[in-house]
């Protein structure tokens, strides 16, 4: 085959890349039918040829020019530093950002600096403003409650909130990460409808298995990947700091926020709605 015809099938799979690309963005913003519609029809020019969703992300991805960068986002020290950290430190880890952080005693902030791509950093940063709101709100809710017996101290108060606090955390991640479950696990099931749809049109064993194969997970192991390389090029001389256990010593107030928690908005995008990040205490 000579290079001018290898060149016009690459012109010709790349148009069709960008065809998919623009009806994906056409979806967004269409109606219900129309969305179906689209659908159908990124499906049947994947299918058509043998196109994986790793290679259409690789393609958007390039054309908005996705860099690793890094943001501070600073979190204000109180009463519920230690919840508000493990709700920073549960959403990074899941997005697959690398984290840094400062204490700065004259500001009484937490500077917490992200290493990760723009998109993963800006949705990590909004649902972390979202969920520290509505965990503020949910227990506002529950201190108007007779959570606690009259003759408790002032400080046996405090670690019941804070317990409730953490129970909200630890059930609002479990729900952030159970969705990031679901949306590999749909991936996964797509691709594997397009591989049996291209068996049964007779199609070779490469382009089954190329089909059969998660482009999701392809992708996020490589934006993975690419984060920790920069991190450990940059930052090898930091020393990690250890986290230590936290005890709950009030189970009912722990399991009245995971019950709330479970109830969180997770979409970070939709759900701020009263006030800016790190503005909880």
């Amino acid at each position: 085959m000579s290079t001018a015809t290898m060149t016009q099938a690459d012109e010709k799979i790349e148009s069709v890349i960008d065809k998919i690309i623009k009806l994906g963005e056409m979806a967004e913003n269409a109606t219900p039918e129309e969305m179906e519609n689209a659908q159908r029809a990124v499906s049947r020019l994947m299918a058509k040829h043998a196109l994986d969703q790793a290679r259409i992300d690789a393609k958007k991805a390039k054309g908005q020019k996705q860099a690793i960068i890094e943001r501070e986002f600073d979190v204000k020290d109180g009463s519920w530093s230690a919840p508000w950290h493990e709700l920073m430190v549960g959403l990074t880890h899941a997005a697959d950002i690398r984290l840094l952080l400062r204490k700065g005693k004259p500001t009484k902030m937490t500077t917490y600096t992200l290493i990760g791509y723009e998109d993963d950093v800006d949705q990590a940063i909004t649902l972390f403003a979202s969920l520290q709101l509505q965990a503020g709100l949910a227990l506002n809710v529950f201190s108007k409650t007779d959570y606690a017996p009259s003759y408790y101290s002032a400080s046996q108060k405090y670690n019941l909130r804070r317990d409730f606090v953490f129970g909200y955390v630890g059930a609002a991640l479990q729900r952030v990460r159970s969705a990031r479950r679901e949306v590999l696990e749909a991936e996964k099931a797509r691709d594997l409808e397009i591989a049996q749809r291209l068996n049964a049109e007779g199609a070779d064993a490469a382009a089954v298995a190329e089909a059969a194969s998660s482009g999701a997970e392809i992708v996020l192991a490589t934006k993975k990947e690419r984060v920790t390389e920069y991190y450990d090029e940059k930052y090898s001389n930091i020393r990690r700091s250890r986290v230590g256990n936290v005890s709950y010593g009030f189970t009912d107030a722990y399991s009245s926020g995971a019950d709330e928690g479970r109830r969180a908005n997770v979409n970070g995008r939709k759900a701020v709605t009263a006030t800016g990040p790190g503005q909880i205490g």
